[in-house]
């Protein structure tokens, strides 16, 4: 009999510095987007053949946007209330507007709107409140990629599209501030699907294999990284 085992290797680079800044959102962006899906999808099947590697520095990552130690300028830019923002906050968010690719614009007829509109006219774009919230939900909306249609919290404003108001703002603003710590959460259950746990009930291991042998892991899931306490 055969058994087939996907490892799913999850990482990011360190993209924070000493001083607590990070110069990329990404870990933040797809931790409600494709990791959430991923882990979502591995809680839903149980986990057959499915082995979790999560690298340290991506762990240690989302530990930091969960605890707050973390300062990420996109991430203000995306979440500060549109008439807050000051121009280093909208030239940010004209900058990562041009991070998404075509599913993402596909997907959202709004953000191409707006990504047009940055390109044929940002001096008016800059001054537009209204247009400048929409950019803010649609991005955070696009980045969240099945989310945005799955989650409840977001799929009243994956439906709208456009038009948010500050009240969807802060309800997008809400899910993305969560989503480090949901996703920690989501592999603690992935990793409870094991079975066996360390003294401290958290990292789930596979036993070693006997000497001489190198065979593929066919445990149900295995997540390689230590959780920490909740």
């Amino acid at each position: 009999m055969a058994f087939v085992s996907f490892l799913w290797h999850l990482h990011q680079p360190a993209y924070r510095t000493r001083d607590r800044v990070s110069h990329a959102p990404w870990v933040a962006l797809h931790a409600g987007g494709a990791y959430t899906t991923l882990a979502r999808a591995v809680l839903e099947t149980g986990g057959p053949g499915q082995v979790l590697n999560i690298v340290p520095t991506l762990l240690e990552q989302l530990l930091a946007y969960r605890d707050g130690t973390v300062h990420d300028p996109v991430i203000d830019a995306l979440t500060r209330p549109a008439g807050e923002l000051a121009d280093g906050d909208v030239a940010t968010l004209f900058e990562w507007a041009g991070h998404v690719n075509a599913r993402h614009l596909e997907r959202s007829p709004r953000l191409q709107e707006l990504a047009t509109g940055i390109a044929l006219h940002p001096t008016q774009s800059r001054t537009d409140r209204a247009a400048l919230r929409d950019l803010q939900v649609s991005l955070m909306l696009a980045h969240a990629g099945d989310q945005a249609w799955r989650d409840p919290r977001l799929a009243p404003l994956a439906g709208r599209g456009r038009d948010f108001a500050d009240s969807d703002h802060d309800a997008a603003c809400r899910w993305l501030k969560a989503q480090p710590g949901e996703l920690v959460e989501l592999w603690r259950q992935i990793a409870g699907l094991v079975g066996r746990q360390d003294r401290h009930g958290l990292t789930q291991r596979p036993p070693p294999d006997p000497p001489g042998r190198q065979n593929p892991r066919t445990e149900r899931a295995d997540v390689g990284a230590t959780l920490p306490p909740p």
